[in-house]
C-alpha cells in the first residue's frame, strides 16, 4: 500500500515538480515538450476533443481535486474519486495530459527525477493554477445551470497554496476512510469549510468564512469528524481556538460534530513536534467545559504512528486522547445516542436533481417531486468520496 510517511518520498523538501495547468495552456513549443513527457497532449484540438469525450471520467477527476486540493494518481483511482477514472500512463498521451494541456489540471512529480533522471512510482495531481482556465474545461463538457450554480461561490475554484505533502497525508487518510465500513463519506479540504459543516454557529461566534478542516467525515454513528492534519505547532493555537468556539456554538445534538488533530512528522527531522504541553494549556479555555458531552471531550489529538503503520490502518484507526487525557474513538458507537440522524445519502448524491426541482417550482409553481430527472443532473458525490456503510442510520 502507498504509504505517504515513507521517508524518500520526501527526501528533497515537501514539495514536488509541478507542471503547472496555466503554463501548458500557454507553452510555446508543446510538441518539443511532449517528446520528453509522453504523457502530455500536445495538440490544444485533441486535448480539448479528449475532454470531451469523457465527461463523467473528467467530473470525477476535478470533482475529487476540489475536495482533497493535491492526490497522488493512485489515491484518487483507489477512492477519493466518486467514480472510475483512467489509469496515469506515462509513455501514452492521456485524459491527464488533456486536462492540463488545456490548464485544467496541474501534474507533479518527485523532485529527484529531475536529479537521478529516473522515474519514481508517483504522480502527483492539483487544480490549475488559473481559475478561469478551470471553468473554461468544465464548460467544455457541462454548461449546466446547477454546475454554474455550484461553481459561483469561488470556494472550490479560490486561489490557494499548494501543499503537497500535507495534502498527500490528508488524501491518504481520505482513501482509508472511504474504504472503512463505518464511514459514509468523506471529504477534503475543499468541502470542509466552517460554514458549510454549520452555518448557525460560525454566524454566531464570527469565525473567519474561510476557516476550514483538512478532513470531513461523516461516520456510520452519525458523528461528523473534522480531522486536522498538523507537522508543527506554529499555527495551531488560533486553530485550536476557532474549533473549540464552533464546537462549544455547535452541540454534539445539532451535528455531531468533532475535532481530531492528526500530528505527522516533520519533514526536516523525521520527528514529531511537541505537541502535548501546547494541548495541556489549551485545555484551561472556557470553551472546553461547554456542552454535555464536552468541548474537552470532542476535541483531541493522535499521531500518525498510532493510526497507520507502513500506510496501512491499525486497530487504533480513529481513536484520539481528549483534551483531558481520555482514550476515545470517533467510531464509538455510544456517540450515536447523542448524535442527530442525517439524511440518507441520496440527498448529497442527488443534490442537482434537488436544484432543478427547486427551479422548477420557484420558476413556475409546480411541484416536481414525483418527476424522473435525467441522471446527467443528478450531480453525485461531487469531490465526496462515498465510504463502506450504508446510506440509512
Amino acid at each position: 500500500m502507498f504509504d505517504p510517511d515513507s521517508p524518500e518520498l520526501w527526501l528533497n523538501g515537501s514539495d514536488v515538480n509541478w507542471i503547472k495547468g496555466g503554463y501548458a495552456n500557454s507553452m510555446q513549443s508543446p510538441g518539443v515538450f511532449a517528446r520528453d513527457q509522453q504523457w502530455f497532449v500536445a495538440n490544444r484540438l485533441f486535448a480539448e476533443t479528449m475532454v470531451r469525450n469523457n465527461p463523467q471520467a473528467v467530473m470525477n477527476i476535478i470533482g475529487a481535486l476540489f475536495s482533497w486540493r493535491v492526490c497522488t494518481t493512485g489515491q484518487l483511482a483507489d477512492g477519493l474519486a466518486a467514480g472510475p477514472v483512467p489509469e496515469f500512463d506515462r509513455d501514452e498521451p492521456n485524459l491527464y495530459g488533456a486536462l492540463c494541456r488545456i490548464g485544467a489540471i496541474s501534474v507533479g512529480f518527485d523532485t529527484r527525477e529531475y536529479f537521478e533522471h529516473a522515474r519514481r512510482p508517483d504522480t502527483w495531481l492539483t487544480i490549475g493554477n488559473d481559475s478561469s482556465l478551470v471553468r473554461d474545461a468544465i464548460n467544455l463538457i457541462d454548461r449546466s445551470q446547477m454546475t454554474k450554480q455550484l461553481l459561483s461561490g469561488g470556494t472550490l475554484l479560490r486561489s490557494m497554496r499548494v501543499h503537497a505533502r500535507h495534502n498527500t497525508y490528508a488524501s491518504h487518510v481520505g482513501v482509508s476512510l472511504v474504504h472503512d465500513d463505518r464511514v459514509r463519506f468523506a471529504g477534503g479540504d475543499g468541502w470542509g469549510a466552517f460554514r458549510r459543516i454549520d452555518a448557525n454557529a460560525v454566524a454566531k461566534v464570527g469565525l473567519n468564512k474561510v476557516s476550514s478542516t483538512d478532513v470531513v467525515t461523516l461516520l456510520s454513528n452519525n458523528v461528523m469528524a473534522g480531522i486536522e492534519l498538523q507537522t508543527s505547532t506554529h499555527t495551531i493555537q488560533p486553530k485550536i481556538q476557532n474549533w473549540a468556539k464552533l464546537l462549544a456554538y455547535s452541540p454534539m445534538s445539532r451535528r455531531g460534530l468533532m475535532c481530531i488533530w492528526l500530528f505527522v512528522r516533520r519533514a526536516t527531522n523525521q520527528g514529531y513536534s511537541q505537541f502535548k504541553p501546547l494541548f495541556e494549556h489549551a485545555r484551561e479555555m472556557t470553551e472546553m467545559t461547554v456542552g454535555d458531552p464536552s468541548v474537552a471531550q470532542r476535541m483531541g489529538y493522535a499521531t500518525w504512528d498510532e493510526w497507520f503503520d507502513h500506510g496501512e490502518p491499525t486497530g487504533l484507526f480513529g481513536t484520539y486522547t481528549d483534551m483531558m487525557g481520555v482514550r476515545r474513538s470517533m467510531f464509538d458507537e455510544r456517540w450515536r445516542g447523542i448524535t442527530p440522524t442525517p439524511l440518507p445519502l441520496e440527498s448529497v448524491d442527488e443534490w442537482g436533481w434537488r436544484l432543478m426541482r427547486d427551479g422548477i417550482y420557484r420558476n413556475f409553481g409546480w411541484d416536481a417531486s414525483s418527476w424522473s430527472m435525467p441522471d446527467k443532473y443528478r450531480g453525485g458525490f461531487f469531490g465526496f468520496a462515498k465510504g463502506g456503510a450504508d446510506g440509512v442510520a
